[in-house]
């Protein structure tokens, strides 16, 4: 039976809520260009094994197959059954033409956030397998040339087969007030994300100097101890919030923080991040810390945001803002976070692949 196109979606029960929201995104903005998805049962017994690569060939001779990479095909050692992914891969781009978007490098992923079991994940093999992986695609979707560039360079893979997607577009219904008063004489500064102390090493020491007239608030998991061992009386947690309540959070706020370890600084050149376009889809503008190499390109870019590698230049910066060019910025990233709930860069990227 042949397919048209097709895009292979995994059902794992072990994904972050980040990778989940990627993987509904790539479903839906596909799904308006046409392609099915093929939804690939959760692997538990050996009998779901079989059903997985059986849904898997389910598909072959489609015109398109659109594959979500490491979602699918993910080589680390922890993947059992990684050679039978990559085989069957291969299998499938001898009669379709294989679009693989990749959202992630695993092995970046892994060295750059010195990942504690690091020998338990990476091994000869795990190259050799996403070595192949590139090598069968048609066209590999990443986010900018350095992404490319390190593929390219590692496994050899002409500079003909990429694509770049540059943003991570994001799906939602909430649709922000394009009205904001920017005369508040206080400014609240949001950031959102996994709160646990070893994610914020590099802002903890920060938390003591808010400037007066700037509240910063954190928002997500692990942040009981911002309210219980600080006491700033300028800097808040105010728990998990999710779709529609989270969004409508984010706009109480005036800015979006981004800020990584130093030490990040390279793997963050690779891409952006759902916390990015997570602030943008409420309009909200982004102080971004310039370690984060891409994001601030991104910033800069579409004047979105404020830039500095020192937090509190950034605060400061945030805090004297005038007016009249806050409100740029909020038109900017109201702009931008249009294109990105529609799903501009995904559908942009593949249709220039497919039409």
């Amino acid at each position: 039976m042949s397919h048209k196109n097709v895009v292979l979606v995994p059902l794992h029960n072990n994904m972050s809520l980040a990778t989940a929201q990627t993987i509904r995104d790539i479903v839906k903005f596909s799904s308006e260009l046409g392609f099915s998805p093929s939804y690939l049962p959760p692997r538990r017994t050996i009998l779901s094994s079989v059903s997985y690569y059986r849904k898997m060939l389910s598909v072959l001779k489609s015109d398109f197959l659109l594959v979500p990479y490491p979602a699918i095909g993910n080589p680390i050692k922890t993947t059992k059954l990684r050679i039978f992914d990559i085989k069957t891969l291969e299998l499938l781009s001898k009669s379709s033409s294989l679009i693989v978007y990749v959202y992630d490098l695993p092995f970046e992923q892994i060295r750059y956030t010195k990942s504690p079991n690091w020998d338990s994940l990476i091994d000869s093999k795990m190259f050799s397998i996403e070595g192949i992986l590139f090598d069968v695609a048609d066209k590999i979707l990443v986010f900018n040339e350095a992404m490319a560039e390190i593929i390219r360079k590692r496994y050899k893979i002409p500079k003909e087969k990429f694509m770049y997607y540059e943003i991570l577009d994001l799906s939602v219904d909430f649709v922000p007030s394009s009205v904001k008063d920017p005369n508040q004489k206080l400014k609240i500064i949001i950031y959102a994300g996994n709160l646990h102390p070893d994610r914020l090493q590099a802002l903890e020491r920060y938390l003591t100097k808010v400037p007066p007239t700037l509240e910063l608030w954190f928002v997500g998991p692990n942040g009981d101890w911002i309210q219980t061992s600080l006491k700033e009386p300028r800097v808040r947690y105010l728990g998990s919030f999710y779709g529609h309540e989270f969004y409508t959070l984010l706009l109480k706020g005036d800015f979006g923080l981004i800020w990584y370890p130093e030490g990040l600084s390279e793997y963050l050149r690779f891409g952006s991040s759902s916390k990015f376009s997570s602030y943008l889809v409420t309009g909200l503008p982004v102080l971004v810390d310039s370690h984060a190499v891409y994001v601030s390109e991104l910033v800069k870019r579409y004047n979105v945001g404020i830039t500095n590698k020192n937090l509190e230049r950034l605060l400061f910066k945030a805090k004297n803002i005038s007016n009249e060019d806050y409100l740029k910025l909020r038109k900017n990233a109201l702009s931008l976070g249009t294109k990105i709930r529609e799903g501009y860069f995904f559908k942009k990227v593949l249709k220039a692949v497919i039409e």
